[in-house]
C-alpha cells in the first residue's frame, strides 16, 4: 500500500471516530464496527499491523471528541448570579432582528460564551463588553453557556488580534461603500459574493437563493482562493524570489480568510489552497484526496462538532466530493470530458449536477425539499461571477484610492448585479421547489452506499484533473 493511501485511510479513520462520537455511539460499538470493516476489506489494508493502526486512529478520533469537550468544560469558570463579567467578542453574526455573538470571558472568569444581542448597535470583533445578567449553563457537553439580551457596557473596541481587527474594519468600510453607490439588494449581493457577508440580506432574498440553489454563490470557497492565488502569483513572480513569493502567497491566503466571517467553506478552501501552493513550492504532486481529508481533520481538531452538526461544513465537503468524483464520470457518460476543465456551459451543468447529486439527501434531511431550478440558475449566473467579484474588489479599492472609478463602474455593476438578482428571483419562486417531506437517515445511507458502489465499479478517473477553482 502506497504511503499516500496509508495517510488517507488513517485520517479517514480518525474522522470516522469523531463522527461516531458525535452521533453518541458507545466505544464498544465503534470498536466492533471498525473491526468488522477491517474484516470486510480482507487483505486490502496491507496486513494485520496496518489494520490495527487504522483501528487505533479510529479510537483516537472517538476519544479526542470526548476529551476535547471534557477539557473545555473543566477549564470554564462562570460568574455567579449578579456578578459583573466582561467578555471580548470573537465573532458576531448579524441577522435581521438580532446579533448572535461569541465571546471570551475575561479574568477572573474563563471560557467561551454565546450572546444573543440586539441588532443595533452593531457589535464587532475585538469589542470588550461588560454586563451583570446571569449566564445560563451550557445545554450539553458540546454546547456553550448562553446569555440573552444582556444590558451591556462597551469598555473598549481595541481588543482581539490587531491584524484581524483592521482587516475586518477594511471589510466593513468596503461594504459600507457598496451601500453608498448601489441599491440595497445589489449592494447586499455584491458584499456576499466578494466577502461572504450576508447581514444585509432580506428574508425574501435568502429564500429565493435557497430555492434557486444559488446560496453557494455567497459562501466563499475554492473559486475565491484560486482567483486570489492566481492574481498574486502573476503579480509577484516577476520580481520576487521564489521563497519570498511563497510566503507572500500564504500571507495573502491568511489575510483573505481574516477578511471573511471564518466560515467552514472558506477555511476548507484556504487549507486546500495552502497545500496546493506548498506542493508547488516543494516540487511534490498535489493529492486532492489527501488534502481534502487533512483539511477536514485540521478543522475538526479545533471544532470536533463540525463534521456532525455544521450543515455548511457537510455541504461544502459533499459538494466538493461530488465535483471531484461524480463530475468526471458524468462527463464520460455524455462524452463531455474535454469540456470539464473549462468554464463553458457544459462544465457548469456538469459541476452543478454533480454537486446536487452529492448534497440532495442532506438538504432533504435538513429542509424536506430541494431545488429543481439549480442547474439553470447556475448556468445563467456562474459565467458572470468572476466579473462580479472584479467589481467588488474594484469598488473596494476605489473607496480608498480611486473614487472616480465609481462613476464608470457603478452603472455596469448595477446591470450585472440586477441581472443576477432577477434570475434568482424568477428561478427562486416556490413552484421551482420539490417538497419531498421526511427522508430517513437509513434511506440517505442507502443512497450514498449505492453511489459509492457505482463509483467503485465504474472506470477509475483521477480527481486530480479538477482545477483548484472548482474545489
Amino acid at each position: 500500500m502506497a504511503r499516500r493511501d496509508i495517510i488517507f485511510l488513517s485520517v479517514l479513520a480518525f474522522l470516522a471516530g469523531l463522527t461516531a462520537a458525535g452521533n453518541v455511539l458507545n466505544f464498544p460499538t465503534v470498536l466492533l464496527g471498525g473491526f468488522l470493516f477491517f474484516i470486510a476489506l480482507g487483505g486490502r489494508l496491507g496486513g494485520p499491523r496496518r489494520g490495527v493502526c487504522f483501528l487505533l486512529f479510529l479510537c483516537a478520533g472517538f476519544w479526542y471528541y470526548h476529551l476535547f469537550f471534557a477539557y473545555r468544560a473543566e477549564q470554564r469558570e462562570l460568574p455567579a448570579t449578579g456578578e459583573r463579567w466582561q467578555a471580548e467578542i470573537t465573532a458576531a453574526e448579524r441577522r435581521e432582528s438580532y446579533t448572535l455573538a461569541t465571546g471570551s470571558l475575561q479574568p477572573p472568569y474563563r471560557g467561551q460564551i454565546q450572546m444573543l444581542l440586539p441588532r443595533y448597535p452593531d457589535r464587532k470583533y475585538g469589542e470588550v463588553i461588560a454586563a451583570t445578567e446571569p449566564i445560563l449553563p451550557a445545554p450539553d457537553l458540546t454546547g456553550l453557556p448562553f446569555v440573552r439580551y444582556p444590558s451591556v457596557e462597551l469598555l473598549t473596541d481595541q481588543g482581539g488580534n490587531p491584524l484581524r481587527r483592521h482587516l475586518l474594519g477594511l471589510r466593513e468600510a468596503s461594504i459600507s461603500h457598496f451601500r453608498q453607490i448601489l441599491p440595497q439588494a445589489e449592494a447586499a449581493l455584491l458584499a456576499g459574493i466578494t466577502f461572504g457577508a450576508r447581514a444585509d440580506f432580506g428574508e425574501d432574498l435568502r429564500q429565493a437563493m435557497a430555492r434557486s440553489g444559488t446560496v453557494h454563490l455567497v459562501a466563499l470557497s475554492g473559486y475565491n482562493i484560486a482567483v486570489l492565488i492566481n492574481v498574486l502569483e502573476k503579480i509577484l513572480r516577476g520580481f520576487l524570489p521564489r521563497k519570498i513569493c511563497f510566503v507572500a502567497l500564504v500571507s495573502g491566503i491568511i489575510g483573505f480568510v481574516f477578511l471573511t466571517a471564518l466560515e467552514p467553506s472558506i477555511i476548507r478552501a484556504a487549507l486546500m489552497g495552502f497545500l496546493a501552493v506548498l506542493a508547488l513550492e516543494t516540487g511534490r504532486l498535489y493529492d486532492f484526496r489527501n488534502s481534502m481529508v487533512l483539511a477536514a481533520a485540521a478543522m475538526s481538531l479545533f471544532s470536533p462538532t463540525l463534521i456532525v452538526r455544521d450543515l455548511g461544513f457537510q455541504l461544502s465537503f459533499l459538494s466538493l466530493l461530488g465535483i471531484a468524483y461524480l463530475a468526471p464520470r458524468l462527463a464520460a457518460m455524455v462524452r463531455w470530458t474535454d469540456h470539464l476543465a473549462g468554464n463553458g456551459w457544459r462544465a457548469i451543468i456538469l459541476l452543478t449536477m454533480a454537486a446536487q447529486l452529492a448534497v440532495w439527501p442532506v438538504l432533504v434531511l435538513a429542509f424536506g425539499s430541494f431545488s429543481l431550478s439549480a442547474p439553470l440558475a447556475n448556468l445563467l449566473i456562474l459565467p458572470l461571477i468572476p466579473l462580479t467579484m472584479g467589481f467588488g474588489f474594484l469598488f473596494a479599492v476605489a473607496a480608498w484610492f480611486l473614487p472616480l472609478l465609481d462613476f464608470f463602474g457603478a452603472a455596469i455593476g448595477r446591470l450585472v448585479l440586477g441581472y443576477e438578482l432577477q434570475v434568482v428571483r424568477i428561478l427562486g419562486q416556490p413552484n421551482w421547489v420539490m417538497n419531498v417531506g421526511a427522508l430517513s437517515v437509513s434511506a440517505a445511507v442507502v443512497y450514498y452506499g449505492a453511489l459509492g458502489y457505482w463509483l467503485f465499479r465504474s472506470p477509475k478517473i483521477s480527481p486530480a484533473a479538477i482545477p483548484l477553482e472548482q474545489q
